[in-house]
């Protein structure tokens, strides 16, 4: 089963968010830049033909932050 690209995109962020040391609780400001950041990585993938597209970058973005 494909992971979907919300999935990746969480675990992503999860991953930035231990290694960056950001506490999601406190600095809500730094976790969607870190969202805003793995979306514009994965946007370059699709790019690049490594990923598939985003249907709608908002609505992953929402999904992501939730």
């Amino acid at each position: 089963m494909a992971i979907s690209v919300v999935t990746e995109l969480e675990e992503q962020v999860r991953d930035l968010i231990r290694t960056r040391g950001v506490d999601p609780r406190a600095d809500i400001t730094a976790v969607h830049e870190l969202v805003s950041e793995a979306l514009s990585a994965h946007e370059a993938k699709a790019l690049a033909g490594e990923a598939p597209p985003l249907d709608d970058p908002d609505a992953a973005t929402k999904a992501v932050m939730d």
